[in-house]
């Protein structure tokens, strides 16, 4: 059965859950969302061109010929799907070749109130909150700390072997820490712990590692004189930096466990160099009483993930992008998360930078869940009131417990 396509004998069912998913005021796990500066401006190419479908091409040519090519070529992916589905129900245009002008209209006249993406995310969305991971000001909650709690993405301290090396966000350590006053490594580590507890003092309730887009997610060194190599020094090989954010990942590790801070881990796709999630098991193995959050199912490597749910208990997963990236890998996973670990240790984010993809992936969540569990309802695996109750630990209870909300 595909996704959104119930069979005749089931369509009651998956009616039931996805009207009660539909329902819940829900916690998105993870989110970019621009500022309300960025968003202000908003037109349909700013959409396209800061959505995922992006990544697949850019936004046509304003002609004919050129938008119904984009249509004819891309209406089969995921990113489009869930885009224009949630660009119809929003503004009330269906998306043709000859509809791009009034679809643009209509955004731009909705953008004049400021508050307009804002009530897309509460109302639409459903969302109670969401953990926002901002990252070029990392740990800022887009001064709205009624509807965003947030992460604090620590790329940049990996890069801290050198003063001006910089995440792949422009991002320096030294934006973060005073550099006047280190001269050691030891004085490094110790600034950057103690910026790290200041953010937990002012909100923080995550630490989000996105190093994925950087480097090898394998983490090995925990030695900390073969770390220091790379510090300050031009000559620095390949292998002392990568010692050396391996050691600095193991220090911020230790620093969660001892703030109570879950650590989110960007796994999969990024550079696809080395990121696959099984090669964080090192670094969970070390610390199990820091609960991990792996993004994204680790696609397309899903299987590693469901291998450290099955035998690390501190393991969490985490479905952002996922049903976005792939609506059918996304309902098969999280059957099988389901049926390797446990209902407890799921969540799900947007992971969006404007609110519009947002609600495509609200709108592709909920196809996702109400599918997979339909799906296990008809297996015998469970019946309607515990398929609700496990929507319901995923979406809400799942989140506010992992990240103390």
């Amino acid at each position: 059965m595909s996704a959104g396509q119930p069979q005749p004998g089931n369509h009651s069912i998956r009616e039931q859950l996805y009207d009660y998913i539909s329902d819940l005021r829900i916690v998105s796990s993870h989110t970019h969302i621009l500022s309300d500066q960025q968003l202000a401006q908003t037109d349909l190419d700013f959409i396209l061109s800061n959505s995922y479908l992006a990544w697949v091409c850019p936004p046509p040519e304003k002609t004919h010929a050129a938008r119904q090519e984009y249509i004819l070529a891309h209406q089969c992916n995921s990113y489009f799907r869930w885009l224009f589905k949630s660009l119809h129900k929003i503004y009330g245009v269906e998306v043709t070749a000859d509809s791009f002008e009034e679809l643009d209209a209509r955004i731009k006249k909705a953008k004049e109130d400021s508050a307009f993406h804002i009530n897309i995310l509460k109302n639409s969305c459903g969302f109670e909150r969401a953990i926002l991971d901002k990252a070029d000001i990392p740990g800022y909650d887009n001064g709205h700390p009624d509807v965003f709690s947030p992460a604090y993405r620590i790329n940049m301290f990996m890069d801290g072997y050198s003063s001006t090396a910089s995440d792949y966000n422009g991002v320096k350590a030294y934006d973060h820490i005073d550099i006047g006053s280190i001269s050691t490594f030891d004085e490094y580590l110790e600034a950057m712990k103690a910026e790290i507890r200041n953010k937990k003092q002012q909100g923080i309730v995550a630490i989000k590692n996105a190093t994925a887009y950087e480097r090898s997610q394998i983490y090995d060194n925990t030695d900390k004189h073969k770390a220091a190599k790379a510090f300050f020094n031009p000559g620095a090989s390949a292998e002392d930096i990568r010692n050396f954010g391996d050691y600095i990942m193991f220090t911020i590790a230790g620093l969660a466990e001892e703030l109570g801070l879950p650590i989110q881990m960007h796994a999969g796709l990024g550079n696809i160099d080395n990121t696959r999630a099984i090669g964080m098991r090192k670094l969970i193995e070390s610390y199990p009483n820091v609960k991990f959050d792996i993004f994204h199912a680790g696609y397309p490597w899903t299987s590693d993930v469901l291998a450290l749910l099955h035998n690390l208990k501190n393991t969490y997963v985490d479905l952002c992008w996922l049903p976005l990236l792939s609506t059918t890998e996304a309902k098969d996973f999280l059957i099988k998360a389901l049926e390797v670990a446990s209902a407890h240790r799921i969540c799900w984010g947007c992971d969006t930078l404007t609110s519009e993809e947002s609600f495509g992936a609200v709108l592709a969540m909920r196809a996702v869940f109400s599918d997979a569990l339909t799906d296990m309802i008809l297996d015998g695996a469970l019946d309607l009131e515990y398929a609700k109750y496990i929507a319901h630990r995923i979406l809400v209870d799942n989140p506010k417990e992992l990240y103390k909300l």
